[in-house]
C-alpha cells in the first residue's frame, strides 16, 4: 500500500473504497478494525464530547473545540463533512492532520480490512484514523461529530464524557425513519449509561429524557432562546437566532465536564462566538473598479466570468460596516443549510439581519407592485442554490421564496448532486426571478457583476445593499469559496463520501 509521500495514492484508495457495494450502517465493521489493529477507543488517553444532530452539530464541535482550547486544552476535532480538503475533518487544536500523518496511519487500516477481510467504509476509516491520530497526539480531548444518525454511527464506539443532541428534524428519512420519533430514537443511541446528555430545545425533549432516565444517564435542557429572553412577541424573529441556541447547548456541555469556566473571559466568549467556514460566513466583496464605468467593457468581463475584487470577512468589521459601502461594494454569506430546518433558520437569520421585518410582510410588499412601482427596497437578496438529490426541494425553497429577488440555480461538481432542469422545475410557484445558472464558480460572477450593476443603475436606490446568499450544500462551497478568492487547503479530489443508498 502506500508509502511516506504517496498522499494522493490514499486518497484515490479512500474515493473508491465505497463504489460498488451496499453500505450497511452499524459498528461491526469497527469492532472488527480495532480488534484486528489490536487496539480500542477504551486504550485511549483522552476524554470526548460525542455531538448528534440534524443542524447544529457542526457548529457545537467547533464551539466545543475551541473553548476547550482557550482552557488550556490540546483538543482534537472529528468532523464531516469537510469543503475543500480531506484533512479538514481531523484537527488539533485548529490544526488539520498532516499528509505525511494520513499517509502513515492509512495503510494500517487498509492491510487490516484486506487482511481479515473487513468491507469497512469511507467513514468508518477515517474514524480510525481520528481515533489513531489523537492518541498520538496525545490530546487531552477529543470532540466527535457524528456522521449520520448515532446509533449504528461509526464514531459510537467511543464512550465520551459528555454526550450532546444539538436538534432533530427530518432529514435523511429514507435511512433514519419519515417520523421525528424514528429519528428521534435513532440519535438516542449515543446516549450512554451513566453520561451525562445535553439536549437542545429543538427536539422531543419528553422522548428523549425518557431514553436518558432508563439508561441512568444526568440530562440537561438547553432551554429555548425565544422563550427564555424575550418577551415582545415583534422581537421573536430577531432573536431566533440558531448560533446563540448553538452557544448555549456548547456551554451547558463543557459545564458538565469542566467546573468554574469563567464564561465572562473575552476570549472564552470569542471562542464560543466562533463559527466553522461557511456557516453564516458574511463577506464584502469589493469589485475592482477598472472598467466598471464602461458599459462594453463591463458586459465583456462579465461574460468572461472572469469577477475581480478583495474580498473582507464582515467579522472583523464594526458594527455599522455597512455604511462604509461604495457602490463597488456586495456583501456575500456562505452557509451550508441544506434541509428544511436548516432553511429555515437560514432565511429567518437573512430577513432579521437584512431585511429588518418578518417575511409575511416581505411577501406583501413584493405582492404590491402597483403601489411599489418606482420605489426601492433597502436590500435586494439574490440567492444561489443548489441541493443534493435526496432533499426534499419543495420544503426548502418554500422558506427561500419569503426571502429571495433573485433565485439563481446551479449543480455542484458532485454526483451526489440535483441538476439545475430538476431544481428549475420545482420553481414554478416561485415569484421571484428564476435563473438557471451555470456551474457554481461562473454563476456567482455572474450575480457578483449583475450585482454591480444594478448597484450602478439610476434606477436603484443609492443606498440599497446588494446581498448573495450561496447555500444549499457543503459540495458547493469549495467552488463559492474559491470564486471570491477565499482559498484553504484543498485536495484534486471530491472526497466526501460516496454510495448509493444506505441501510440500517
Amino acid at each position: 500500500m502506500a508509502a511516506p509521500g504517496r498522499y494522493k495514492e490514499v486518497l484515490e484508495w479512500l474515493l473508491h473504497v465505497n463504489r460498488g457495494r451496499q453500505v450497511k450502517l452499524g459498528l461491526q465493521n469497527m469492532r472488527d478494525l480495532q480488534r484486528a489493529l489490536g487496539t480500542s477507543y477504551t486504550d485511549s488517553g483522552y476524554s470526548s464530547f460525542h455531538v448528534a444532530g440534524t443542524n447544529g452539530k457542526g457548529s457545537v464541535c467547533w464551539k466545543l473545540a475551541k473553548t476547550l482550547e482557550t482552557l488550556g486544552l490540546k483538543v482534537g476535532l472529528f468532523s464531516s463533512p469537510h469543503i475543500s480538503s480531506f484533512r479538514e475533518r481531523i484537527s488539533v487544536n485548529g490544526d488539520p492532520i498532516s499528509e505525511r500523518d494520513v499517509e502513515i496511519i492509512v495503510p494500517d487500516i487498509i492491510d487490516a480490512c484486506e487482511h481479515h477481510n473487513i468491507p469497512a467504509t469511507f467513514f468508518e476509516i477515517t474514524t480510525l484514523l481520528s481515533m489513531k491520530y489523537f492518541d498520538q497526539q496525545h490530546v487531552d480531548y477529543a470532540v466527535y461529530e457524528v456522521g449520520l444518525g448515532g446509533r449504528l454511527d461509526s464514531t459510537n464506539v467511543i464512550h465520551p464524557n459528555v454526550t450532546v443532541i444539538t436538534s432533530i428534524s427530518l432529514d435523511h428519512t429514507n435511512i433514519l425513519g419519515e417520523s421525528i420519533e424514528e429519528i428521534a430514537m435513532e440519535k438516542a443511541g449515543i446516549i450512554k449509561e451513566g453520561i451525562p446528555v445535553v439536549l437542545g430545545p429543538n427536539t422531543p425533549n419528553h422522548l428523549l429524557q425518557s431514553v436518558a432516565t432508563q439508561r441512568g444517564a444526568p440530562y440537561v435542557m438547553v432551554e429555548n432562546i425565544v422563550d427564555a429572553h424575550v418577551t415582545d412577541a415583534s422581537q421573536c424573529q430577531i432573536n431566533k437566532d440558531y448560533n446563540l441556541e448553538n452557544i448555549q447547548i456548547a456551554k451547558a456541555a463543557v459545564d458538565q465536564e469542566i467546573e468554574d469556566v469563567d464564561w465572562m473571559n473575552p476570549v472564552v466568549l470569542q471562542a464560543l462566538h466562533s463559527l466553522p467556514p461557511c456557516r453564516f460566513q458574511r463577506f464584502k466583496y469589493s469589485l475592482m473598479d477598472e472598467g466598471m464605468t464602461k458599459t462594453n467593457s463591463l458586459e465583456d468581463q462579465r461574460e468572461s466570468k472572469n469577477c475581480q475584487g478583495s474580498i473582507m470577512e464582515i467579522s472583523a468589521l464594526t458594527p455599522d460596516y455597512w455604511r462604509q459601502f461604495t457602490p463597488n461594494d456586495v456583501e456575500i454569506v456562505l452557509d451550508v443549510a441544506h434541509n428544511e430546518d436548516a432553511f429555515s433558520k437560514l432565511m429567518s437569520k437573512i430577513q432579521s439581519v437584512y431585511k429588518g421585518r418578518d417575511a409575511q410582510s416581505h411577501q406583501e410588499a413584493k405582492a404590491s407592485e402597483v403601489e411599489t412601482r418606482g420605489k426601492t427596497r433597502d436590500v435586494n437578496v439574490v440567492v444561489i442554490m443548489g441541493l443534493s438529490s435526496s432533499k426534499d426541494v419543495d420544503s426548502c425553497l418554500k422558506h427561500v421564496k419569503s426571502i429571495a429577488d433573485t433565485l439563481y440555480f446551479v449543480r455542484a461538481d458532485s454526483d451526489r448532486a440535483m441538476s439545475v432542469p430538476d431544481l428549475v422545475k420545482h420553481a414554478g410557484h416561485i415569484d421571484c426571478k428564476v435563473v438557471s445558472g451555470g456551474n457554481v464558480h461562473q454563476t456567482i460572477h455572474q450575480a457578483l457583476w449583475d450585482a454591480a450593476r444594478e448597484q450602478r443603475s439610476q434606477k436603484t436606490h443609492p443606498n440599497q445593499r446588494q446581498v448573495i446568499v450561496v447555500c444549499g450544500s457543503f459540495f458547493i462551497m469549495k467552488e463559492a469559496r474559491s470564486a471570491i478568492g477565499i482559498f484553504s487547503l484543498s485536495d484534486d479530489h471530491d472526497l466526501n463520501e460516496r454510495f448509493g443508498k444506505p441501510k440500517l
